[in-house]
This record gives C-alpha cells, sequence and structure tokens, in this order.
C-alpha cells in the first residue's frame, strides 16, 4: 500500500523545497565568486606586468589570483611549462616570486632567488 495523501503531500513539498534551496544556494556562490573576480586585474597577452608575488590567494590549475605588497591584485590565466617540478604555474609561484610580463606577448617570466622561470599564457610547453 501506499502513504496517505497527507505524507506524500509532505514528503513532494519536502524535495521540492530542497531543491529549490540548493538552486539558490548554487545561484548565491557563482554570483560570489564572480564578484570576487571582478576586484582582479586580468593579465592578458596585451597586458604589461612587473610585480612581487606578496601572497596567492588561491590556486587552480587553471588561474592564479596573486596579491602584491601594495595590495594590488591580479588574476593570471592558466599556463604549463612541462620542465619544471611543479608544472602549473598555479603551483610553481611562490611568495617572494617576481612575475615580469612585456605588453603583446604572451611569456611570462617567474623571477626566483636570480632565475628565470618561462611560462607561455594558455599554453603547455616543454622547455
Amino acid at each position: 500500500m501506499g502513504k496517505p495523501l497527507t505524507e506524500q503531500y509532505i514528503s513532494n513539498k519536502t524535495i521540492r523545497i530542497f531543491f529549490v534551496a540548493v538552486v539558490v544556494a548554487i545561484a548565491i556562490f557563482s554570483y560570489k565568486a564572480r564578484e570576487q573576480r571582478t576586484r582582479f586585474t586580468e593579465v592578458t597577452t596585451e597586458s604589461s606586468v612587473s610585480m612581487e608575488v606578496h601572497r596567492t590567494l588561491m590556486q587552480r590549475v587553471a588561474t592564479t589570483f596573486v596579491r602584491t605588497s601594495d595590495d594590488r591584485l591580479f588574476q593570471i590565466p592558466w599556463a604549463d611549462n612541462m620542465a619544471y617540478e611543479k608544472k602549473h604555474l598555479a603551483a610553481f609561484i611562490e611568495r617572494g616570486d617576481s612575475i615580469y610580463k612585456q605588453a603583446n606577448s604572451d611569456s611570462i617570466f617567474v623571477i626566483r632567488k636570480g632565475q628565470r622561470y618561462h611560462f607561455v599564457l594558455e599554453e603547455r610547453i616543454w622547455k
């Protein structure tokens, strides 16, 4: 035998409320993430950048978020160099590194302890 009509109605109502709550929560988190990203200056091929990394805020394989010592915020797209132990730029960059990129170039350089490491924005290289 099936559930009494009132129990079934309550069960269906509970599922609908739960579904709406999940959708609303996802929308709120999406909005907040998008709002957070607008505070960052996006580094593109056209950008010219010279900065010292004070802190990496978030590290994801696809994007690196950096705060400089003068509180500027940058969003750097993914870049991989398979020749390095830490292949992804997001995992490679550390506090104290300097980052340099000329305008109208896709090459980005990380300078650490006098060594220069090469990455190419949105590309995977093997050198």
